[in-house]
């Protein structure tokens, strides 16, 4: 059996701003179709609005399209330096463009850059055919790894985000931090498409600026995509590496907009979200496993008063000024000797009345056993201690 130790252990960790939660309303509601402030290390959804319903994606899709690419290139079956020749069915595509030319041989490794910088409809559409021999097969390689990163409300035509008739690339804004993420983890230099501001081609004579913006604007923002059409208003994942801002943080975010009224406005809000993320939350370690949590009496050690350790720490981003609670519970009748390691007890983390992770307690020095002398004068001090407080009672 165990008993609650309750009293003295509701520890708080107490950072004065405001308390958040995912569900706060940050007051752009009315100004997008959906935002969304993640988490890059653990995944979690900080801040968000309408996230789960599907919307038309646009260009974000070429997110989709990069990452088919790339697991190719890495299973094997493509590599970067294959050589591509356009087509007129390439030239055709219409759109943000790279300006691809019939006859035209450039290599996968170029098209992926004009895809991810300049956005290039036409590149996409020439790596889709590369890699899957048509768009058609290409759209069900990306279909096919939607449904096996769980991306329950994507659903992809083409491979570059282009309406065509009724059918258009829709993505929830959940499933596009999902897949942002697992791009970032698996291909980290997909960020290095965002330092080229203009992109050069000489040799086919072509120049196109950058379509990421608030890189160099923001320090530490190091991607990632935008995406537009008159249906799908104007949409932008960024991402910074809180290291390098002002702020100076041990994380990085993933922001999104979708939907927005025009480019300035998704640039405002985009940069919004990041600020917001930057000054309200923070990484915090909850749990130390260096510092003593709790403490215990037992009278058989010759150092009666044993301190409590948690096995693990646990390390989290999170809102400043979240407030935590520890709350033990430790075996009954414990008796010295007690080994180093040896498990005593349990700790608890909650906030807000919700329980958040348990782990063991331990002791971190041997418990040594008092001599017999001792034990009995601290049997009879305590069971004259007991007699007083029923008396007072």
């Amino acid at each position: 059996m165990k008993r609650r130790i309750k009293s003295l252990l509701f520890l708080t960790i107490a950072i004065l701003i405001i308390t958040i939660n995912a569900s706060a309303d940050l007051g752009i509601e009315d100004r997008v179709q959906s935002y969304l402030i993640g988490d890059f290390d653990s995944g979690r959804v900080l801040e968000s609005y309408n996230i789960d319903k599907p919307l038309q994606a646009a260009s974000v899709s070429k997110l989709m399209t990069y990452l088919v690419v790339k697991d190719a290139v890495k299973e094997g079956k493509l590599n970067l330096n294959d050589r591509v020749t356009v087509t007129l069915e390439i030239e055709a595509v219409g759109g943000s463009s790279l300006n691809l030319l019939e006859g035209e041989v450039l290599t996968v490794d170029e098209l992926l850059a004009g895809l991810m910088v300049v956005s290039g409809n036409d590149a996409a559409y020439a790596l889709a055919v590369k890699t899957a021999g048509s768009e058609k097969a290409f759209t069900d390689l990306m279909n096919a790894k939607a449904q096996e990163l769980e991306l329950k409300s994507s659903k992809f035509y083409n491979s570059s985000g282009l309406q065509e008739g009724a059918n258009q690339n829709t993505m929830s804004t959940e499933d596009i931090f999902k897949l942002s993420r697992h791009i970032i983890e698996k291909y980290p230099e997909v960020l290095e498409y965002s330092k080229i501001k203009i992109l050069n081609m000489p040799k086919r004579n072509f120049t196109g600026e950058s379509t990421i913006p608030l890189v160099g604007e923001i320090p530490g923002v190091d991607g990632l995509k935008t995406g537009f059409t008159e249906e799908a208003g104007y949409c932008l994942v960024s991402t910074i590496d809180a290291r390098k801002s002002p702020q100076s943080g041990e994380f990085r975010l993933i922001t999104i907009v979708m939907g927005t009224a025009d480019i300035s406005e998704r640039s405002e809000l985009s940069k919004f979200l990041i600020n917001y993320g930057l000054e309200n939350y923070g990484m915090r370690t909850i749990i130390d496993d260096k510092a003593p949590y709790s403490e215990v009496t037992i009278n058989s050690a010759v150092n009666p008063r044993v301190p409590l350790y948690p096995t693990e720490s646990y390390r989290i981003l999170t809102p400043k000024a979240k407030r935590y609670v520890y709350k033990s519970e430790i075996n009954d009748g414990l008796k010295a000797p007690i080994s180093v390691g040896e498990k005593v007890g349990t700790m608890t983390l909650s906030s807000e009345g919700e329980d958040i992770i348990t782990v063991d307690l331990i002791v971190k020095h041997d418990v040594e056993q008092a001599n017999l002398f001792t034990r009995i004068i601290r049997a009879i001090e305590n069971t004259f201690r007991t007699i007083a407080t029923m008396i007072r009672q």
